[in-house]
């Protein structure tokens, strides 16, 4: 960043460092609530085994009769073999991927087959389901299971959620109706200059009329690590080409990991264009010590 516009922000004194620090004091945790589960995919997912889950439920009722037994007669009469299979698998918070998945026992090792009923059984067996699967209603058991599932997509979500329900309302409200906003725009892409590999892009560009003025990246690390470093370091380039190009490159960063990558974040605020947490840019914009 220019440290004219530092100065502008904190004061003439103001350093590099001192600006890391203001940055640091506004980044946050706080996400919305669909953060937390994707209920259309939890009740997607449960209703793709509706049928199956009903016969589990038959399966491991508590009427006294063998599990072994009814897991057995329910597979034999049952079309989809498979989606039953997989929907017993799913009793262990376990997803049964194309390529299947092996079991250690006690006399070796054996592949778990979804279409056989034997390797169900003993899969069944050996992880207790059979014996210690206790619940009045199985669909409400897997529908909690999904839940469960669904925590390991929220990591991902994070960066998601940061840019359309943090970052867009912010752009729309900072720059108005003069501008437009456009998410992972196709026309506008300087990663194509430094990236080789699979296809990026921008997660937001600001256009004035039909040019572009700003490419806006939008990063939430939720814990310190690899990934922040990674970032900082490949975002002067596109910095650098967003300016020859004419154009602002706005870097929006939040999340409390952030506050374990001091040194990373004074090196990126030395070299890219603009570096400011949604907390800081409407401020930003109105001080009009930043002109895009």
């Amino acid at each position: 960043m220019n440290l004219d516009v530092i100065k502008c922000i904190l004061g003439k004194e103001a350093t590099y460092e001192d600006y890391v620090d203001y940055l640091l004091n506004t980044v946050q945790t706080a996400r919305p609530g669909r953060y937390f589960v994707d209920w259309n995919k939890v009740k997607k997912n449960v209703g793709k085994y509706a049928p199956e889950i009903k016969l589990l439920e038959y399966v491991f009722m508590d009427d006294g009769k063998d599990r072994v037994e009814k897991l057995r007669e329910v597979f034999n009469c049952w079309k989809n073999k498979e989606k039953l299979g997989k929907a017993l698998i799913l009793l262990v918070a376990y997803r049964y991927g194309n390529n299947g998945f092996y079991l250690r026992i006690e006399d070796g090792v054996m592949k778990v087959d979804v279409k056989d009923v034997d390797s169900l059984i003993l899969f069944a067996n050996e992880t207790g389901l059979i014996k210690e699967l206790t619940v009045e209603n199985i669909m409400d058991y897997v529908t909690g299971v999904e839940v469960g599932l669904d925590s390991n997509a929220r990591k991902n979500r994070s960066g998601e959620m940061f840019e359309k329900f943090v970052c867009a309302p912010l752009l729309r409200n900072v720059f108005g109706f003069h501008y437009s906003i456009v998410y992972q725009d196709r026309q506008v892409n300087l990663w194509k200059n430094i990236s080789s590999g699979k296809a990026k892009w921008h997660d937001f560009v600001v256009y004035e009329g039909n040019v572009p003025k700003a490419v806006v990246e939008c990063t939430f690390i939720g814990t310190s690590g690899s990934k922040p470093t990674a970032i900082a370091e490949s975002y002067p380039a596109l910095s650098i080409l967003a300016k020859e190009r004419n154009m602002r490159f706005i870097w929006l960063i939040d999340g409390d990991g952030w506050k374990k990558q001091r040194s990373d974040l004074i090196s990126a605020v030395k070299e890219i264009d603009i570096v400011v947490s949604p907390g800081g840019l409407k401020e930003l914009i109105e001080s009009q010590c930043l002109i895009v």
